[in-house]
């Protein structure tokens, strides 16, 4: 009896959950930074010219979360973007990916080299040969938004790289432990966390495990 009405509450509860979802309405967060707002920092000519960045993050219904980067430079071609993602991100996580750019890495990514002036280390999700002064690249991923960080990057101009990153990335680097919200917090961006929203499908399967066990129970008895 016991074990029917805890696989009976837990049917309801993945029934609840599954309705919830495709009950729910949009959900969306945005924001921007910018040189002059102080939100950006870098070096070279995107840094004095000024540049922007933008991000939308969004969840409508039951899909998964979208995660938008638009960075706006005057001169010279963004070469890589860098976003900041949790230590157990894989390429596993990340679907739908588009851009003007060539290829997708992901690990930690350390100062020097390929990323001059960067503050502090990140493990994230680099969007590798890129292109445009008008960059937007757009993901999907099953990964929830949490406060993290950006770098940018492009080639030298009078010797010295063109490197953005927003200015909350620090050394030692600290991300703010808060609620996703629209605007910026601390100079931090909205990237993907370790904590995956439920997919629909694993919720059906839920239900249909829980009817089925349910009902093999209802025909002994």
């Amino acid at each position: 009896m016991k074990n029917t009405l805890f696989l009976g509450g837990l049917c309801a509860l993945a029934v609840a959950g599954l309705w919830g979802q495709t009950a729910a309405a949009m959900i969306q967060y945005s924001g921007q930074l910018s040189t002059a707002d102080g939100g950006l920092s870098g070096t070279g000519i995107w840094f004095s010219d000024g540049a922007t960045l933008a991000w939308t993050v969004s969840r409508d219904d039951d899909q998964p979360w979208c995660y938008q980067y638009t960075l706006n430079v005057q001169r010279g071609e963004v070469s890589h973007l860098i976003v900041e993602a949790s230590d157990s991100f894989t390429s596993q996580n990340i679907f739908g990916a588009q851009g003007p750019f060539g290829s997708i890495e992901i690990k930690t990514f350390k100062p020097g080299g390929s990323q001059p002036n960067m503050p502090d280390n990140i493990y994230g999700i680099k969007f590798d040969d890129a292109r445009d002064t008008d960059f937007t690249v757009r993901f999907y991923s099953w990964r929830s938004p949490v406060w993290g960080d950006l770098y940018a990057k492009d080639g030298k101009v009078g010797g010295v790289f063109n490197a953005l990153w927003n200015s909350g990335l620090t050394c030692p680097d600290t991300d703010p432990d808060a609620a996703p919200s629209s605007g910026s917090l601390a100079y931090h961006v909205l990237v993907p966390d370790t904590v995956e929203v439920p997919e629909p499908a694993s919720l059906l399967l839920m239900v249909l495990a829980a009817s089925a066990y349910l009902g093999r129970r209802g025909r002994r008895s």
